[in-house]
């Protein structure tokens, strides 16, 4: 006769699961995906929390399960891709790079809205320009 198996803390399951799920969401993030890459990521990541209750969640079906949903949530990075003419490496390089040069961008942004709501005005002889 099998003895039950001690149930698993779940906080710690979820905090895992997200770690390993962050890549996939920032990389659709910086791709600017189709909604349906969305889509797959979401229900993946609640397949994975889904399987995790059900009992053959034990010994090697753990890595099995994990390693399939995270390839179908790969395979779905991969066709929500916006451009099929460049490779899908150079579209996630791009967006990397947009995304953080466009940073200082919005800081600016932000800086002339606080500058704007103050009443601050530079001196006489002087102009407030934003250098992209």
């Amino acid at each position: 006769m099998q003895t039950p198996l001690k149930p698993r803390p779940h906080l710690l399951f979820v905090t895992a699961a997200i770690i390993g799920f962050v890549p996939i969401f920032f990389c659709l993030a910086v791709l600017r995906a189709q909604w349906y890459g969305w889509a797959t990521a979401v229900f993946c990541f609640a397949l994975l929390l889904h399987l995790r209750k059900k009992p053959f969640w034990h010994g090697w079906h753990i890595a099995l399960c994990f390693g399939g949903v995270y390839v179908v949530a790969l395979l779905g990075l991969y066709a929500a891709r916006p451009l099929w003419d460049v490779s899908f490496p150079a579209q996630i390089g791009s967006g990397v790079v947009r995304t953080f040069v466009g940073l200082p961008k919005e800081d600016q942004k932000l800086g002339m809205t606080l500058l704007a709501d103050t009443g601050w005005a530079p001196p006489e002889g002087y102009e407030l320009q934003i250098v992209l």
